[in-house]
């Protein structure tokens, strides 16, 4: 059976009547790359965190069964962002086509909730890539109260609409469930309206990648855990939310990782089979060994995550925490391959190609290295962030690699614009007194190595930097 690839757009996939049927006896291999959300019509910003929290419930149902390979809602964003695309911007049947084309899909499905005072229906549209054939499907009115706003007070409609998606889809492709994977699929992640809301708000704060809004997520995660003690999903998410607030924040605020561990625990506890929990338990092991130097830390951290990629093998991120764990440990063949593995899943992920380099520089193949940092800094520029933190990093890498190929100027330049995006960021500093070290540039040397110390005191770079500064003095 040819392999094909479906991306879905506003996750609306109650009907897919001329997809992807599999020939008898032969199994199924589909890439579903899935949107975040419904478009809402009339569109009321109040009520589109309803069609978030629809998707994100869904695309787990999904990955569950066997021979549907999910993408995460990240790389979505990514290529969103490449065509300039802001985050709540309709995505149009034009549009549609453009993603399609860029993500290599062979269907791309449209969707949209049409919302009353009682009720609410969905219509989809299905396109396909090949034909650019588009079909049209609208739903029967679900009745409720107040419309999709009655979800807070009763969820078990929606929670019937999500189980119809996901046997409706398994049954149009061919994948044959057996008694405990339909058991699974149909599992309801929580009964609960309001922490069914709580938790899609907070998914929404969490993917913008920032403190103040990670901060947000917790808050929301943790009322969704209020509302349903028993939400694994939302204890995953609070465990991400967690450690993701040691790393947004460089090594500070440590405690969280505890924090992280232990509400990540609680997830596996509810849900063993949930693949989030153990992603969600592997990065608080990551940059718990990373930032306290801790080895039995990154041990538990790959456990977690091969545990994690047992049940969704196409975790990007986790496929690049696993290389940067492996690279720390010297194994770089390995490192080099989980590398290579989050690439081909998504080409267009600016750190992927930034960990890719860094393996290279632990090679000592220090042009290839440098290719990946360009290429992440183009990819930052094409997608129209070019100060992102990413994007500092990679300045900052490039001006190392520089100073190895012995291109001062070069060097230079980069660190130039990494101070610029912004002026404290330690690694610069480190780098510039490495550069004027080599220089024998004492003075200026010591500046930047001093500066580096009293930024970051217990840095990764502190123990180097203080041996050139002995040197130096």
């Amino acid at each position: 059976m040819k392999k094909r690839s479906i991306f879905i757009l506003s996750m609306l996939l109650l009907l897919l009547p001329f997809v992807l049927k599999s020939e008898p006896g032969q199994g199924v291999d589909l890439r579903v790359l899935a949107i975040s959300s419904f478009d809402i019509i009339p569109d009321n910003l109040q009520e589109r965190t309803f069609g978030t929290g629809f998707a994100d419930t869904v695309i787990t149902k999904l990955s569950t069964i066997e021979g549907l390979r999910l993408i995460e809602r990240t790389q979505l964003e990514r290529a969103k962002k490449r065509l300039g695309l802001g985050l709540e911007e309709v995505i149009t049947e034009e549009l549609a086509f453009k993603l399609g084309e860029m993500l290599d899909a062979d269907i791309v499905i449209l969707g949209s909730i049409q919302t009353s005072r009682d009720r609410f229906k969905v219509s989809t549209k299905t396109l396909d890539m090949e034909t650019k054939e588009v079909k049209v499907f609208t739903s029967e009115p679900i009745s409720m109260v107040e419309g999709i706003k009655g979800i807070e007070n009763d969820i078990e409609p929606l929670n019937i609409v999500h189980n119809q998606i996901a046997m409706n889809i398994t049954g149009e492709m061919g994948v044959k469930l057996d008694e405990k994977q339909v058991e699974i699929v149909k599992k309801d992640y929580t009964n609960s309206g309001s922490a069914y809301i709580s938790y899609a708000r907070g998914r929404d704060f969490y993917v913008k990648y920032t403190l103040s809004d990670n901060d947000k997520a917790i808050e929301f995660f943790t009322k969704a855990i209020e509302s349903d003690p028993n939400y694994a999903l939302a204890y995953a998410s609070l465990g991400d939310s967690y450690a993701q607030k040691v790393g947004l924040s460089q090594g500070k605020n440590l405690d969280f990782l505890e924090k992280s561990i232990e509400v990540s625990e609680k997830a596996l506890e509810v849900d063993p089979k949930l693949p989030e929990g153990y992603k969600s338990l592997g990065l608080a092991y990551t940059y718990k060994g990373f930032f306290m130097r801790d080895e039995d830390a990154l041990s538990s951290a790959i456990e977690h995550y091969e545990k994690a990629l047992l049940f969704n093998p196409y975790y990007v991120d986790v496929h690049l925490n696993l290389g940067r764990i492996y690279l720390t440990k010297g194994n770089i063949n390995k490192a080099l391959s989980m590398c290579q593995r989050a690439i081909e899943l998504d080409y267009g992920y600016s750190l992927g190609h930034i960990y890719i380099g860094l393996v290279y520089r632990d090679m000592k193949e220090y042009k290839k290295a440098l290719g990946e940092f360009l290429k992440a800094l183009d990819i930052e520029k094409e997608m129209k962030t070019p100060e992102s933190s990413i994007a500092l990093n990679a300045h900052v890498l490039s001006g190392m690699t520089y100073v190895e190929l012995n291109n001062f100027d070069k060097a230079l330049a980069e660190y130039d614009l990494a101070i610029k995006i912004d002026p404290d960021y330690p690694p610069s500093h480190a780098g510039l007194g490495a550069l004027y070290y080599k220089k024998r540039d004492k003075t200026k040397a010591k500046e930047e190595f001093e500066l580096y110390l009293k930024l970051a005191p217990d840095g990764e770079f502190v123990e180097s930097v203080k041996k050139m500064l002995d040197e130096i003095e």
